[in-house]
């Protein structure tokens, strides 16, 4: 029998059979001969079309509401309930790490060692603070996190200080947090104030000396020792802060290994840390040989050869990522981003056919040259505005009005797309985004996207723990 276009049969390798109806974001576990070939008068002919027509989209149409733009208060809203401003304080690093995204295997803007000034920084948060003060913001003293972010962010520690003095001496309508992303060098000068404000440490290490050894020093030595010192001083001086406000951000290559990782910092630290693959979009073409024969490594190919237990169940830890939380938030109707969301079945609300963020919705990045873009992952080319010390440009109507126009530019392919409910692509990572010859990777048919789903829903069935992690604990940001 001929299946339905939005209902689609899958199997998964625990060897457990789904229905899945793309028009309401359900699943159903279904008989094998459900999914399989059926006879016309057979009794499971019959109990596919009491689905059809009572448990499934009884229409067969598609109810979903699809937007084609976003428009300027959408871009308001997100900046009067922004969840996260980050700060690019400095371009200047005071290591120099062999794959870093600013180095000589990536395409990238000339680094020139600039930092933010003062002046901007009170700029932007005086300009947001309207936004925040507002009727468009939701929620008085929401929170938010005041993000620090390099090159090395404390190269600039004056600049951090007087940060964090300004919106502490004024009235700003938000509960605010602090977080740091640093490579740990200078943590024997600043700990101490990190602690005192309560900071969320991120801390960038490979592992031991040998798998940190492409993060050197200017003069080609090794950075591992003194990083290592500096934390093991934290862990032993402030051992409840470093449990609850201490992580690990940690770059696989072949110098390291997922096991590897896992064991050095479970034995060291009792933490598990994210592990990140190298960032493989802009590679010089000339660079492409050398940085995949003696750099790339593939997590999930590492995880996969893992045989030990109890490294294995860290590493599905390690291996979770937003695109499960964005799996169970887009294919299933009882997931909700928000409080408000609690007030309109999912299957109403207006969205767009894209995994691309409304600009703002999870953060707002400044870099050192004062851009203003929705993320630090995009290229530096796509800036909705800037700030600098005489003025702050930042108008919601552009911003919505740039957005659309290079939705538009792929707007055709993400209509195609069978994904629509699971995209994960960002449009700004796109080849040539904004023109005719703009092309999605990531574009899915029927096959693709039943292949998706089954691979996922296999995932939740073989890591239980995993699935009642996101639904009890995981926050998207």
């Amino acid at each position: 029998m001929r299946e339905a276009n939005h209902l689609l049969s899958l199997k998964t390798q625990g060897g457990n059979h789904y229905i899945y109806d793309s028009f309401n974001y359900n699943f159903y576990l279904t008989h094998p001969k459900l999914t399989g070939e059926i006879n016309k008068d057979d009794y499971y002919s019959q109990k596919y079309e009491f689905i059809k027509k009572n448990l499934a989209s009884q229409s067969g149409e598609n109810i979903a509401k699809y937007s084609t733009s976003i428009s300027e208060e959408e871009v308001i809203l997100q900046l009067a309930n922004l969840k996260q401003l980050l700060f690019e304080v400095t371009e200047t690093c005071n290591l120099n790490c062999l794959y870093c995204g600013y180095g000589d295997f990536y395409k990238n803007e000339e680094r020139n060692h600039k930092s933010l000034s003062f002046q901007e920084i009170k700029g932007l948060i005086d300009h947001l603070a309207t936004y925040w003060n507002s009727q468009y913001c939701s929620q008085k003293n929401g929170d938010l996190q005041i993000s620090f972010y390099g090159g090395e962010p404390l190269l600039q520690f004056p600049l951090i200080e007087k940060t964090i003095d300004y919106l502490q001496n004024n009235e700003i309508n938000k509960n605010i947090s602090y977080r740091i992303t640093t490579n740990g060098v200078f943590l024997n000068k600043y700990y101490k104030f990190l602690v005192k404000h309560n900071f969320h440490i991120a801390i960038s290490l490979d592992g031991n000396e040998f798998n940190n050894s492409l993060r050197l020093t200017k003069n080609s030595k090794s950075s591992f020792q003194v990083i290592f010192d500096n934390i093991k001083r934290i862990q032993q001086e402030y051992p409840e802060f470093f449990d609850q406000k201490v992580s690990f951000q940690t770059t696989l290559h072949q110098r390291n290994s997922v096991k590897g990782i896992i064991t050095f910092f479970q034995e060291h630290f009792n933490k598990i840390p994210s592990i990140q693959e190298l960032v493989t979009n802009d590679i010089k073409k000339e660079k492409e040989d050398e940085f995949y024969n003696t750099l790339y490594k593939n997590k999930s190919v590492e995880i996969n050869s893992i045989k030990e237990a109890s490294i294995k169940q860290a590493s599905e830890e390690v291996d979770f990522n937003s695109s499960y939380y964005t799996f169970l938030e887009g294919h299933c109707e009882n997931a909700f981003n928000n409080m408000k969301d609690l007030y309109i079945r999912k299957r109403e609300q207006t969205r767009m056919r894209t995994g691309t963020c409304i600009p703002f919705h999870k953060k707002l990045f400044v870099t050192a040259h004062g851009k203003i873009l929705p993320c630090e992952r995009i290229p530096f080319s796509f800036d909705f505005g800037y700030v600098s010390k005489d003025e702050v440009r930042l108008i919601p109507s552009e911003v919505a009005a740039e957005y659309n126009r290079l939705y538009k530019s792929i707007s055709k392919q993400c209509k195609a797309c069978k994904n629509i409910n699971g995209c994960t692509q960002c449009f700004y990572l796109c080849e040539n985004i904004g023109k005719e010859n703009t092309k999605c990777s990531d574009i899915m048919g029927k096959k693709g996207v039943k292949h998706y789903l089954a691979d996922t829903i296999g995932f939740f069935e073989e890591n239980k723990a995993a699935y009642l992690n996101i639904i009890s604990n995981y926050i998207y940001e």
